[in-house]
């Protein structure tokens, strides 16, 4: 998975973005999800921004349920 600092995270869509990240953490906060309040606060949110790259491919069909890229 890629962090947000990785360049291959947004080269292929500038929509990806810091403020993305921040604006689907309020959201998963207002439906009461809370990330660690300590140490493992880094841990979780870098994956995160992993999967979540591979949930916008999924949902614009750039990406298969498996996880594959579609050409």
């Amino acid at each position: 998975m890629r962090s947000a600092q990785d360049p291959r995270a947004r080269a292929d869509d500038s929509r990806f973005t810091s403020g993305l990240i921040y604006d689907i953490t309020k959201v998963l906060k207002q439906h009461g999800y809370q990330l660690p309040s300590d140490e493992r606060h880094n841990q979780a949110l870098d994956p995160s921004v992993g999967v979540l790259l591979e949930l916008v491919e999924t949902y614009e069909g750039r990406r298969d349920v498996l996880g594959n890229k579609i050409a």
